[in-house]
């Protein structure tokens, strides 16, 4: 049959996990390996923790709260364009990718809360208008 090879690959490995269970003590060599192993998976995870500021969301999704914004149809076409276009050029500029929706709304509502000024300039100029 086709799989014949594959078959005995299996069964052979399946042999080998058998006889590692049936108490065959670790010689040096496989300790040493192990111990190796052990401190690249460490090594890499202390480097990809270092890089992790930059591909990793700055929160999970399960942090979030939905909550509801009113606006006008032609105010969230210009944020929607915002997110899409103009944040979105920015992000890659500084090689930030894969931000999730979540991260760029909280973003955008902290900012909003740092600048009260601002908001109320906008305000009072819409109602001048």
């Amino acid at each position: 049959m086709a799989f014949d090879d594959l078959d005995e690959a299996i069964e052979e490995q399946d042999r080998e996990d058998d006889g590692d269970e049936a108490g065959e003590e670790p010689t040096e060599v496989d300790g040493a390996a192990d111990q190796a192993a052990s401190e690249d998976i460490d090594k890499q995870e202390d480097s990809t923790n270092e890089s992790a500021p930059l591909t990793e969301p700055a929160f999970e999704f399960s942090e979030t709260e939905q909550d509801a914004l009113y606006a006008r149809p032609a105010t969230w076409d210009i944020f929607d364009d915002m997110l899409d276009l103009d944040l979105e050029r920015e992000l890659r500029e500084r090689d930030i990718r894969d931000v999730p929706q979540s991260e760029k709304y909280d973003a955008v509502l902290r900012f909003a809360a740092e600048h009260p000024e601002a908001i109320a300039d906008l305000i009072e100029a819409e109602r001048v208008e």
